[in-house]
């Protein structure tokens, strides 16, 4: 009789939702391919649900924009050191980083050169600004996850790439017919939801009045505390039942004639619920200006990329104010038969041709495991050097 596999070893790094996600449902294929997994790292709820050991929780990570990575670099750093430290301990068979490029790339580098296997899932957006960390990537990782096809092309010359397809094409639901619900998704950090906040509520009845919606719902992110957005709805005026908070943004969204949306992954959700969505973002001065001079696409929100025209509009910065916010509902509202039919192509797009995504990361991560993928290697640190540090606090 054949012995079961030993539980495969998986360190994961996912601090937002949308990595905690993915990261999560990747853990249950790995299960569901009859693999044992012993897994740890940094998660939220979800791949904690799914088991994971949280040696530092998703909250700890949820930084935006260059001012706030200033602010909380030595908290970051420390973080970086904690899992460096406990990884040349549990020499786990493969680390899956999910996102958050600019924390998990020297991450994933420091590991590679203990020899331990990397595999990032979602690209780093080299393709929008900045086109050259495409060639640093090999140096961080052995393997990267894409989640648009357009993707491969652009990271194949430097790392090998696979096209996973995005788990939300797969499971999306279009929104109800009789969907009466206005959405407000101001972001899924507080200084996202600070920044945002007041001009949606600001807007918040005379959109109603358009689309035609008996409600507003605010789906609140698992990085949000939610006693501290009530008590800043409360400041704004809004009465207990004006805005109601909902824990999952795809219900909300399965209700909404109409959604206005911070940059980011809602607006893909919201696409692929098929959802008229105004796309707005307000940044830090200093991440803006470095954004505007970086940036080599015509657009941000990523159904307007994927689809290579406007379907969404976009705001920036002072263009996001209760009458541009009007205005911009007017027109995706008055598009609805043409923004169908786009939407229906976009999702086509974004599945895989085999399988689940989530089934295809995790049959990368078996062959990284298993030494079927040969990776090439950094050299190595001393073993004697590295496990003879004390294990580095947190702050």
């Amino acid at each position: 009789m054949t012995a079961a596999p030993r539980p495969l070893k998986l360190l994961v790094v996912a601090g937002e939702a949308s990595g905690d996600r993915l990261g999560a449902e990747v853990v249950g294929a790995v299960r569901s391919a009859g693999r044992a997994v012993e897994a740890w790292g940094v998660g939220g709820p979800a791949l904690r649900a799914e088991g994971l050991e949280a040696v530092v929780n998703a909250e700890a990570l949820s930084v935006m924009g260059l001012g706030d990575v200033v602010r909380r670099l030595p908290d970051l750093v420390a973080v970086q050191q904690r899992l460096r430290w406990l990884a040349e301990r549990r020499r786990p068979d493969v680390a899956l980083l999910c996102d958050m490029p600019d924390f998990n790339h020297p991450l994933g580098h420091r590991l590679r050169r203990a020899g331990i296997p990397v595999v990032g899932m979602v690209a780093p957006q080299a393709w929008a600004w900045r086109p050259a960390r495409a060639r640093r990537l090999a140096e961080s990782l052995d393997h990267l996850l894409v989640l648009f096809p357009f993707e491969v092309p652009f990271f194949e010359p430097w790392i090998p790439t696979t096209f996973m397809g995005h788990p939300r094409a797969l499971t999306a639901t279009h929104a109800h017919a009789d969907a009466d619900a206005l959405v407000l998704m101001p972001g899924s950090r507080p200084t996202e939801v600070a920044r945002h906040l007041g001009p949606l509520l600001a807007a918040r009845l005379r959109l109603e009045r358009l689309c035609g919606a008996r409600r507003t719902l605010l789906p609140v992110a698992h990085t949000l505390d939610r006693a501290a957005l009530s008590r800043q709805l409360h400041a704004l005026g809004v009465p207990s039942d004006g805005v109601t908070l909902v824990p999952s943004a795809s219900d909300a969204l399965h209700q909404a004639r109409l959604a206005v949306c911070a940059s980011g992954t809602a607006t893909l959700e919201a696409a692929l619920a098929g959802v008229p969505t105004v796309v707005i973002y307000r940044a830090s001065r200093s991440t803006w200006l470095a954004a505007r001079a970086l940036l080599e696409v015509p657009y941000i929100a990523m159904p307007n990329l994927l689809c290579g025209r406007r379907v969404f509009p976009e705001l920036w910065q002072r263009d996001v104010n209760p009458d541009a916010i009007l205005r911009a509902a007017r027109w995706v509202l008055g598009r609805t038969d043409a923004l169908t039919t786009e939407l229906a192509e976009l999702r086509r797009s974004l599945l895989p041709a085999v399988g689940t995504p989530a089934e295809r990361a995790a049959r990368v991560l078996f062959e990284h495991a298993n030494g079927i993928c040969q990776p090439p290697r950094l050299h190595a640190q001393s073993p004697v050097e590295s496990l003879d540090r004390p294990m580095p606090p947190l702050p």
